[in-house]
């Protein structure tokens, strides 16, 4: 499976420039206002790197249910925020651990975990909603 950026706002996936197109017209009735003027992009590998997908609707990413330590345990009062990310403290010699926001990732990793669940032709992602 590849992703094609059909517009600057949505990105599909589907495993070639054609059966997204197919996709689109069961979605849509008119395509013509719909897709760039040159048609489908591939969205590159660094696209896939860089690009980030997330699924939450809060926009507020600070806040502490959006991060996880890699121990397992969620962000709270104990956790200091870097300017980036929170830090989870652990014991000496560990000290404190970088935690990962388990709502946003990249491209890549998202594309992964649908082709993985099976899933088919679709729309992937959207800034409208």
């Amino acid at each position: 499976m590849k992703l094609f950026a059909i517009n600057d706002y949505e990105v599909w996936m589907g495993p070639s420039k054609e059966a997204v197109l197919e996709g689109l017209k069961s979605e849509y009735v008119e395509l013509e206002d719909l897709v760039f003027e040159d048609g489908v992009k591939e969205l590159s590998d660094e696209a896939l790197d860089r690009l980030m997908f997330n699924d939450s609707d809060d926009r507020d990413y600070t806040g502490f249910h959006h991060w996880q330590c890699e121990c397992g345990a969620m962000a709270d009062a104990r956790c200091r925020w870097n300017g980036q990310a929170y830090e989870h403290p652990h014991p000496y010699p560990v000290g404190h651990v970088l935690m990962k926001n388990i709502h946003r990732r990249p491209f890549r990793e998202e594309l992964a975990r649908l082709v993985a669940s099976g899933a088919g032709v679709q729309m992937f992602s959207s800034t409208e909603y």
